[in-house]
């Protein structure tokens, strides 16, 4: 059997090894310029510890940002309307309805039905634009020859209704008899409520 006997210099470099990559603020020195000492394991659990909580606090606080910059941008996106914005009644066109785009169980026929919209006085300019928004997002609203903010006019215009128009008969939505209608439907499918 073989008894070795190390140094205190070698225990130093053999302790010292498994810092390799930490900082240099892990190895403490003392009163002489030549000698480090090592921190004990508890002193390293403790850095690392608090390292942990200031990078989860960190996170946590820009995950906080982020969320409640979503939440507001979902916010401005829906529409501010008042309780009853949705009580007037007009015919409209309520498509076919098929058991699945490629069959041909017909469910229901085309029929003209009454459904709720948005009255006249509640299509404000605020409301045209999200319409307009959404409908652009979603590829509807769009021209080549115009830019994004000359398309978010918040004019009812001829673009914009037909936009609106081929949204519903594509999403098989129901559509305005005489003009394009904001129905509940639509916007709720459009997730502007």
């Amino acid at each position: 059997m073989f008894i070795f006997r190390l140094s205190a210099t070698a225990l130093l470099l053999l302790s010292s090894i498994s810092l390799i990559g930490c900082s240099q603020s892990v190895v403490k020195t003392t009163g002489s310029a030549n000698q480090d000492v090592v921190p004990s394991q508890s002193e390293i659990d403790l850095m690392i510890h608090k390292a942990k909580v200031t990078e989860r606090a960190r996170v946590q606080t820009e995950y906080e940002r982020q969320a409640l910059r979503a939440n507001v941008f979902a916010n401005l996106k829906k529409m501010n309307l008042p309780a009853l914005a949705g009580n007037c009644l007009v015919d409209v066109m309520v498509p076919s309805q098929r058991l699945s785009s490629d069959t041909n169980v017909l469910i229901s026929e085309q029929r003209v039905s009454s459904r709720t919209v948005i009255c006249e006085e509640h299509l404000t300019v605020k409301n045209i634009v999200k319409l307009q928004a959404r409908l652009h997002d979603q590829g509807y609203l769009t021209s080549a020859e115009v830019d994004r903010k000359d398309l978010l006019n918040g004019q009812w215009d001829e673009r914009t209704q037909l936009a609106m128009l081929t949204y519903q008969k594509e999403n098989g939505l129901a559509y305005g008899l005489e003009g394009v209608e904001w129905t509940l439907e639509s916007l709720k499918h459009l997730d502007l409520l």
